[in-house]
């Protein structure tokens, strides 16, 4: 169906919203919340509008594949991108709602735009405020960097280091994507550190201290 939008942007979105509400493709959840359409623009308003709706079930919904499709699904007209009021969607759509079931790969899930922006404010806060704050649909460097790998993205330090090291009020520092000390050098140098560091459960200051002296100016 995907393709049919992404072929013809301006094609009939009802099929897509019948599945909704088809018995053969759903089936209820136990103490399910009542959701409303919205605009999601940011992480945050995603985050903060799920995460209290979603709260009393949070523990059983955390990775069914079935309930963040729906999610995905339900909010579609909300989340992806728009080109002239009509929808411009990415390559893959699992970044939409196509969450991965039991059996298959996790790692995708980290890329689907409402769970990843409600994980984030749950496991990260304010620590993770330059992520929050930007577009639901935006997967820069930044993202790419932490949202492409389970282990960075669950970190107790790493969200809050590189914060730390590359932000400047809301803003990105320039050239922090190349060179010493870059964003991706530090992808590079955390993979070494992890043979002899336990580099996923440290602080983001604990983490700083045994980072090589090239990072040491992006801190200023």
């Amino acid at each position: 169906m995907l393709d049919v939008v992404r072929a013809d942007p301006s094609a009939d979105l009802q099929p897509l919203r019948m599945l909704l509400t088809d018995p053969t493709a759903t089936r209820p959840v136990a103490d399910g919340p009542d959701l409303s359409r919205r605009r999601f623009v940011t992480r945050r308003a995603a985050a903060e509008y799920l995460a209290p709706l979603l709260h009393p079930i949070r523990q059983r919904i955390v990775d069914d594949g079935g309930v963040w499709s729906w999610l995905g699904l339900y909010y579609f007209e909300d989340t992806v991108r728009r080109r002239e009021e009509m929808p411009h969607l990415p390559a893959r759509d699992h970044d939409i709602f196509l969450f991965p079931q039991r059996g298959q790969s996790m790692a995708r899930k980290y890329r689907h735009y409402l769970w990843s922006a409600w994980r984030l404010q749950l496991a990260h806060g304010e620590t993770a405020r330059y992520l929050l704050d930007r577009e639901l649909t935006e997967f820069g460097d930044l993202a790419k960097a932490l949202f492409g790998s389970p282990s960075r993205f669950n970190a107790v330090g790493i969200i809050p280091l590189v914060g730390q090291l590359y932000i400047e009020g809301s803003r990105t520092k320039r050239g922090f994507t190349s060179g010493p000390g870059s964003l991706w050098h530090l992808t590079r140098v955390l993979e070494q550190l992890e043979r002899t560091y336990d580099v996923y459960g440290m602080t983001a200051e604990a983490l700083f201290r045994i980072l090589p002296a090239d990072f040491d100016h992006w801190r200023l």
